[in-house]
């Protein structure tokens, strides 16, 4: 299974989390902001992060950007409740164009997560797949 990076600045949902990853077999990081979590990835790696978007410190728009621009094929998931003074809708859309494979509104189920996680990672390997079947333009 995968190695995935959980980001957001609640316990409580990293918690909850990390047991729903973890229980489908999956190894689980976790991070309380997106510069702690750029700086993990940067020191151990993952296969895919998830990321909350309003955060302290450094928030989920700005920490995708980081990581697409230094691991531009490493798939990420946005997630987020939006609040009082941003839309969800339009939080999750600007998440799509910095690079985020998938999306998911909180709050979410089990099932929608692993949903997201499986299809984020079919999606990596499928552009892997088809970047290795491309014939090679080098003489």
């Amino acid at each position: 299974m995968a190695t995935i990076l959980v980001i957001d600045d609640s316990a409580t949902v990293r918690e909850v989390l990390r047991s729903s990853l973890e229980n489908a077999g999956h190894q689980v990081l976790l991070a309380s902001n997106g510069r702690k979590g750029v700086d993990l990835q940067r020191a151990v790696g993952s296969d895919l992060v998830l990321t909350d978007l309003l955060m302290p410190e450094q928030e989920g728009l700005e920490t995708i950007r980081e990581l697409k621009r230094v691991w531009p094929d490493l798939p990420v998931i946005a997630a987020s409740g939006g609040s009082s003074f941003l839309d969800t809708k339009d939080l999750l859309s600007a998440a799509s164009c910095f690079g985020a494979v998938r999306t998911l509104t909180k709050p979410f189920t089990a099932d929608e997560l692993l949903t997201a996680v499986h299809d984020a990672l079919e999606l990596c390997a499928a552009d892997s797949r088809d970047e290795d079947a491309r014939p090679s333009t080098s003489a």
